[in-house]
């Protein structure tokens, strides 16, 4: 049977082949590979990345001003590495000016130079020792690298440096969020909301916590809420498009996803979303061509290769299933799922060991998923090895799942 959370269809053999259009396993904290609710940027608010510089206490010459305001205004626009290099002349020109360090890591943390945007921040704070916007991009980038301790003591200072800005909550829920903490993440999206009540995407964000706990209808009310204050918010209608496909609403998740790639059409994500629809529905076709889309924009984004990598698999082109569940390894090799799918090829191609090996690994890496091991037992009874085929049956009824 194919599986993806409640839905389960029957295929061949008994088998569970697995979908997932929500959670991985915890993914590299620098990248979202799934195409689940996202929460929108954190660190895009110019308090918190491209800094005014005109309210830094460093009397500068007109002529570093306009420096500084031009490497600002490339940053605005996305143009890290443009910048960086006006942000070089700043710092030559005066090496003391503690904004120029943190609007410099800001932007090599965007370009993943995270060794060298970390260096930049502590720069900052030694000349600016105070600085809360410092702390809160040094505690993204800790958040980024892994270095989630580190990334909660930024956080923290920073809120007790300021506690009335509604962000640095918001920023410090995501935190909470990334590491699996809901309810803390609950109660800092509630004081960002009490702060700031009609920011769209602090309540979107919250809305995506609800989901993840699995409160469905309270996050589609966040969504509405957030999509009323904002109705131009993409990521809101991507938001409550996996709210209401969770519900098995697909034509009003098909819907929302429709809307957010009207709005954004670069948001691959929402390609993800809608490609899950269509495959929910049995348009495997058109299931594949947004997972296309949305891979063309996000070509490493593990989930969508490993949900169109089993959309191929349902219709049977074994090698293409087989080359996207490779690479979906390859960006993610500890996640379970994967190596579970690709067993049921090797199965169907009758390359029984390597299927078995596949079936192990994916237990190693998650021994708590009783369909892996009715898929295993399955192989085993197919290799006359009724006794662990039985064993693994045992598991799989205790795990229930």
């Amino acid at each position: 049977m194919f599986y993806s959370k409640k839905l389960i269809l029957p295929v061949f053999c008994g088998l569970l082949f697995i979908f997932n259009s929500t959670l991985f396993g915890q993914t590299a904290p620098e990248e979202k590979t799934d195409s689940s609710p996202q929460p929108t940027k954190t660190s895009d608010d110019t308090r918190q990345t491209v800094m005014e510089f005109r309210r830094s206490n460093v009397k500068v010459s007109p002529e570093i001003l306009a420096l500084m305001n031009k490497a600002q205004g490339l940053t605005a626009q996305g143009k890290c590495a443009e910048a960086i290099v006006e942000y070089n002349k700043v710092i030559a020109a005066n090496a003391a000016i503690g904004t120029a360090y943190n609007s410099r890591g800001y932007c090599y943390s965007q370009l993943k130079k995270f060794d060298l945007a970390l260096q930049d921040y502590n720069t900052a704070l030694k000349f600016t020792p105070g600085n809360v916007p410092t702390y809160t991009n040094r505690g993204i980038l800790y958040a980024q690298m892994g270095k989630f301790d580190a990334a909660l003591a930024d956080h923290n200072k920073s809120i007790e440096l300021n506690p009335k800005d509604s962000l640095l909550y918001n920023n410090r829920a995501d935190l909470f969020s990334r590491i699996g903490e809901l309810d803390r993440a609950l109660e800092d999206q509630n004081k960002a909301i009490a702060l700031s009540p009609t920011k769209a995407y602090f309540i979107s964000n919250r809305g995506m916590t609800y989901f993840r706990k699995g409160l469905l209808d309270k996050a589609i009310e966040d969504f509405n809420e957030a999509i009323r204050l904002d109705s131009k918010m993409a990521i809101a209608f991507n938001n409550r498009g996996h709210a209401f496909a969770k519900k098995e609403m697909t034509d009003n998740g098909l819907a929302d996803f429709n809307r957010a790639v009207e709005l954004d059409p670069k948001l691959a994500i929402a390609y993800g979303g809608r490609g899950d629809v269509y495959r929910l529905k049995g348009e495997y076709a058109l299931a594949i061509e947004d997972y296309n889309k949305g891979l063309t924009l996000l070509p490493n984004n593990a989930l969508m290769l490993y949900n169109r990598g089993s959309t191929f698999y349902k219709i049977q082109k074994d090698d293409l299933a087989l080359a996207d569940l490779n690479k979906a390894l390859e960006i993610n090799p500890s996640e379970a799922l994967i190596y579970n799918n690709r067993s049921l090829i090797r199965i169907r191609q009758g390359k029984y060991e390597e299927a078995l090996a596949d079936l192990n690994k994916a237990i190693e890496l998650n021994p708590k998923l009783g369909i892996i091991y009715r898929n295993r037992a399955t192989i085993y009874r197919q290799m006359g090895q009724n006794e662990k085929a039985q064993s693994d049956m045992d598991m799989a009824e205790k795990l229930g799942n």
